[in-house]
């Protein structure tokens, strides 16, 4: 009696085991689902299948001129971009050689969003020689002040501007000064090309002692001038110093820095001198046994200098450069008919004041350059100084 009892008690306490049991894995099982739930509630939107993804990216919809009419906006560096073959090549090379030559740190340079801006600026500048016959009087010469307006549009690395010359519209004259300047930079090099020539408009400011005092101002036509110039210059510093900050403002320098600078410069000149044409007072006052010179020469100097960007603060940028240059000149005397090759020296300067805020921004530029020639007979020296303002807009 005793056993049965038992057992039934026994079985009673297995079904009530399994009971629980049940009701536990119920529990379990709700809780499960609830989870799963919640996941399902949290997950992320399923990924389109991929030939839905394909239709983002058609040759239609990637086409250069479907992206600027919709307005998507257009950046170099958007490889899924089609592009005219030729373009294509050419921003290859473009990103190749900004991957490898235009690099900096963040925390001292960076590039302004808008990548397009249009300016209008004015530009002026003079031209100064000095020459001197040996054993003779020397002359020092200075044309009028050229000025120029124009206005200039650039987006990434095209750029086009349009200028005229305020003495030719105002004064109805033929211009006696021609100057076309071309210049490239990146963050480890910067390159250069000049073009001036002068035609006959220079003034005698000193005649040896005749206006030693007090500069003269006699006009003399008989100056025929002429000069190519080609450098490159390479930043030591290039991580951390931002040329193109200071003179085209195409990238914000974050923090002061400034760099040692080195590079190469060649040049040619031309320079014909006709004293017949000097005024009888300064004839009458000096008579120079010769009367032409015909001066060609070519040059190839090593330059080394400083650049430093001062960060006055978020909106103001004031740059100072020099840059001084020991080479070698060679040249040919036309009614001489003998060849030298001589030491030559050049110098270089250059500032600039930047002001920026938002969008708009000021600029002020001023730079100076100078070469000596010189030998037993002759010693010459052209120099051009500008200065240059000009006020914009970023878009």
């Amino acid at each position: 009696m005793i056993f049965h009892m038992s057992l039934r008690a026994l079985i009673c306490l297995c079904i009530l085991s399994l009971c629980l049991a049940f009701q536990d894995f119920g529990a379990k099982a709700n809780v499960a689902s609830d989870f799963e739930l919640l996941i399902d509630a949290d997950a992320p939107l399923p990924q389109i299948p991929d030939s839905l993804d394909n239709k983002a990216h058609t040759p239609l919809e990637r086409d250069w001129k479907y992206l600027l009419k919709s307005r998507q906006g257009l950046s170099v560096y958007d490889e899924s971009v089609r592009w005219p073959r030729f373009v294509e090549g050419c921003l290859k090379i473009y990103r190749w050689a900004d991957r490898v030559f235009n690099q900096y740190d963040s925390l001292y340079v960076v590039s302004y969003k808008r990548k397009g801006k249009v300016k209008i600026f004015n530009d002026n500048w003079v031209d100064i020689y000095y020459f001197h016959p040996k054993h003779e009087l020397s002359l020092k010469m200075m044309s009028r002040l050229y000025p120029k307006v124009g206005i200039n549009g650039s987006y990434g690395i095209f750029s086009l501007s349009y200028s005229i010359d305020l003495r030719t519209v105002f004064q109805g004259t033929n211009p006696h000064y021609h100057k076309l300047d071309f210049g490239f930079n990146c963050a480890r090099l910067m390159m250069e090309f000049h073009y001036w020539r002068n035609d006959g408009g220079t003034y005698i400011r000193q005649f040896g002692d005749m206006g030693a005092g007090k500069p003269i101002k006699e006009w003399f036509s008989g100056l025929q001038f002429a000069a190519v110039n080609l450098g490159a210059t390479y930043f030591f510093n290039n991580r951390r110093f931002c040329y193109g900050a200071a003179y085209d403002m195409s990238r914000i320098q974050r923090r002061s820095a400034g760099t040692w600078l080195a590079g190469i410069t060649a040049s040619m000149y031309d320079a014909d001198f006709d004293l017949n044409k000097l005024s009888q007072e300064m004839k009458d006052y000096f008579d120079y046994k010769r009367k032409q010179y015909n001066l060609d020469y070519w040059v190839l100097d090593a330059t080394f200098g400083y650049s430093y960007n001062w960060v006055c603060n978020k909106h103001f940028l004031f740059n100072i450069t020099a840059i001084p240059g020991l080479g070698i000149s060679h040249t040919s005397s036309k009614d001489e008919g003998r060849h030298r090759t001589l030491f030559n020296g050049a110098f270089k300067a250059l500032t600039a004041l930047n002001y920026q805020t938002g969008r708009f921004f000021l600029s002020l530029t001023a730079n100076a350059s100078a070469n000596v020639y010189n030998s037993s007979e002759l010693g010459f020296s052209p120099a051009v100084a500008g200065f240059t303002m000009s006020a914009g807009m970023r878009f």
